[in-house]
Formats: structure tokens, C-alpha cells, sequence
């Protein structure tokens, strides 16, 4: 029996509130739900097969019914943690009169049946690059958030009680077919009345996901959940459909949405997987919610030109994308040497050189087969 196949099936009896097929059940066993846990844990699944579970039945005085059971009790209490701080931000933002936009996880969990089936690790939330200092001193003084520091596209903060905040100041991602529409964000906002709370538009909402998605799918994977949430949204919330057509097409995404759409189909739904599509599931599932470094090192490979030109690429970091790593090179690309040479410090005495070369050995093991499947895939999504 197909571990992923089985996982859809009971995830499908969930969303589409439909008892499992008794010849399915048959076929079930706690052994079975074992193997189900390895990859439902992949991809942070575990409280809703919990809920398959309870819905139809299936082992539940058995260890593992307990396990699941256990996940599910974890994801009520972490969602309903994140969104009384989520509330605490957003009143003390409103009192201090500083515009922002809840992102992910807090617009789209409203749209599915229980806000706990949508499950997230953090809270992210958009403010205004020139309110973001004022942002983060009032957080820091009023609700007590500890600031760790500022990167490329957030000031990445935590609450007295370990909930982890991203401050957005943008939503760039360093792609370049995607940054120009995300940096417009403000302008596919509307204002809640009696707040500074301000929301974005539907078709902007999924191409966020979306575009969000892609960026992760060529670091290595996307996981399940964005796919999860694209099929709840399409069918609970309404958008302008012609809009997000022109937002995909200008940044060269649609393949990947259409892509993204026919897995969403086939698990949730139960439709039959178009075979051009066969190695996107394989890769998305592998990968896992934060993909793997192997994903991340064949697509690398892919879009360098191969293992050599990955090396060198990795080694000597594009200006374009050592400027994420250190803001403060914005503007100054004469600087490019001097920052490669303090990248190297930071892999030598900061405890990151095993990790590299951990990267150039599976770079140099890789099989020139995957590569090129690889390639094949990434050429079909146009992500190339």
C-alpha cells in the first residue's frame, strides 16, 4: 500500500467530511499509520491525520492513534497561543497607529474549518520600512518581544512566552521574476475599518503563497501545506481570477501555479495526477515542509549548468545573492570581494565549514541521472 496515497485518502476525509471507503479501512492497520507518521511529520500533518483517526474510527486505543492524537492536542494549543499574541500585536500596533498586514498563516487559517488544521511555526506581519524602527521599540516595551536581529526582509522577534514573530519590512525574496510584483504589496491592500490593520486583496493573497512556494521549491522544497492552502482558498475565498492570471503570467509562474494545481487536485481531491507532473510530487514530498539540501544542491546544479559551475558558484556568491545575506552591501557592489572574504571567515570560525562541505560532497556525489530528471522537472514548471 502507497504511504502517500493512503496519507491524501484520509486527509480527503477530513476536508470533504466523507467516511473513509470500507475497503480502504480494511486494508489499514497500525503499521500502516507507522509508516504514515515518518512522512506526515515531513510535512507537519500529524493533527489532521489525528482527526482522519478519530472521524472514522481507526485504532484509536493502539500507541499510535495515541501519538497523533497527542500532535493534534499540540496544534490546538500552539495556534491558539499564536493568536492571542497575534491579537496583543495588532491592538498595541493599532494604539501606537502603525500600519501593517498580517501575512500567511493569520489570513488564510480563517478559510479553513477549524483554524487549528491550518498550523504555523511562527507569526508574520508586514509594517512599513520607515515604521519598522517604531514598530520594533514598541514591541520590545510594551509586550516585551526580545529583538534577534535584522535580515534581508524581517526583524526576527519573540514573546516572553517563546512565540517567534517575523517583523516584515518587505516581501522580497532576492528572485528577480518575483520581487517587483511583491515590492507593489501596499498597493493590493484595503483598510479594515476601526484599525491599521490593512488586508490583501484575494488574487494577491494566493500569488503571494504562490510566488512564496516557488522560491522555497527551488531552495529545495515547498512541503505540502502551500499546496494544502492554495486548495482551500480556490474553493472558500473569492478573488479576482483574471488578476492573478496577469500577475502569474507577468512573473513567469503560471506553469508553476497550473503544476501546483493538478497535486492539489490529485491529493485532495483524488483526481489522476498528469504524468508531467509525477516528478513535482515526488520532489515536494521528499523535500518535506523545509526541503532537503539534496533537493536544494540538483536544482542548483540545474541552473548553474552543472556540478563544476555549482562549486564555483557557491564558492564565489553572486552579488545578487550575497547582498541577502548582508543587507549593508546593498548599493555597493565594488564591496562584493571584501563580503566573499568575510562569508569565508563566517563558514571557517563560525562552525559552519562542516555544513559546507558536507554541500560540495553531495554536490560531487550527486548521479548525473537525478540531474537531469531534475532539470526536466524545473524546465516543465518554467522555473528555469
Amino acid at each position: 500500500m502507497n504511504t502517500s496515497s493512503v496519507m491524501f485518502a484520509l486527509l480527503r476525509s477530513v476536508f470533504q467530511q466523507k467516511e473513509l471507503e470500507k475497503t480502504m479501512k480494511e486494508e489499514l492497520s497500525p503499521a500502516v499509520f507507522c509508516e504514515i507518521d515518518t512522512l506526515a511529520q515531513k510535512h507537519d500533518l500529524g493533527h489532521l491525520i489525528a482527526q482522519a483517526m478519530e472521524n472514522n474510527g481507526l485504532f484509536l486505543d493502539e500507541p499510535i492513534a495515541k501519538k497523533f492524537l497527542a500532535k493534534r492536542s499540540m496544534a490546538v494549543y500552539r495556534v491558539e497561543q499564536i493568536e492571542y499574541e497575534l491579537s496583543e500585536i495588532c491592538a498595541t500596533l493599532d494604539e501606537a497607529e502603525i500600519e501593517y498586514v498580517p501575512l500567511k498563516g493569520a489570513l488564510i487559517r480563517r478559510y479553513y474549518p477549524e483554524n487549528w488544521y491550518r498550523t504555523c511555526c511562527d507569526i508574520d506581519l508586514l509594517v512599513q520600512e520607515e515604521k519598522l524602527k517604531d514598530a520594533v521599540e514598541i514591541l520590545e516595551t510594551r509586550l516585551g518581544y526580545v529583538n534577534h536581529g535584522k535580515g534581508y526582509h524581517d526583524v526576527s522577534m519573540s514573546s516572553p512566552s517563546g512565540v517567534h514573530l517575523e517583523l516584515h519590512f518587505n516581501l522580497l525574496e532576492n528572485q528577480a521574476n518575483i520581487d517587483g510584483l511583491l515590492s507593489k504589496v501596499w498597493e493590493y491592500t484595503q483598510k479594515v475599518e476601526g484599525s491599521f490593520r490593512r488586508e490583501m486583496r484575494g488574487e494577491f493573497l494566493l500569488f503571494h503563497i504562490i510566488a512564496h512556494a516557488s522560491y522555497h521549491f527551488i531552495k529545495g522544497g515547498c512541503g505540502v501545506r502551500p499546496i494544502l492552502d492554495l486548495y482551500i482558498l480556490e474553493k472558500n475565498m473569492p478573488y479576482d481570477k483574471e488578476q492573478l492570471a496577469v500577475m502569474l503570467r507577468e512573473c513567469r509562474l503560471a506553469k508553476f501555479h497550473e503544476g501546483l494545481l493538478a497535486l492539489s487536485s490529485a491529493w485532495f481531491d483524488g483526481e489522476p495526477l498528469k504524468e508531467e507532473f509525477q516528478g513535482v510530487e515526488r520532489y515536494v514530498l521528499n523535500g518535506g515542509v523545509y526541503g532537503t539540501l539534496e533537493n536544494r544542491i540538483t536544482v542548483g546544479q540545474a541552473q548553474s549548468g552543472g556540478k563544476i559551475r555549482y562549486f564555483f558558484r557557491r564558492l564565489f556568491m553572486p552579488y545578487q545573492d550575497l547582498k541577502a545575506f548582508y543587507p549593508s552591501l546593498a548599493g555597493k557592489k565594488w564591496l562584493t570581494p571584501f563580503y566573499q572574504i568575510r562569508r569565508w571567515g563566517r563558514l571557517i570560525f563560525c562552525g559552519r565549514l562542516k555544513k559546507s562541505m558536507r554541500e560540495f560532497n553531495i554536490n560531487a556525489s550527486l548521479e548525473k541521472g537525478e540531474n537531469l530528471r531534475v532539470k526536466e522537472m524545473m524546465q516543465t514548471l518554467e522555473l528555469l
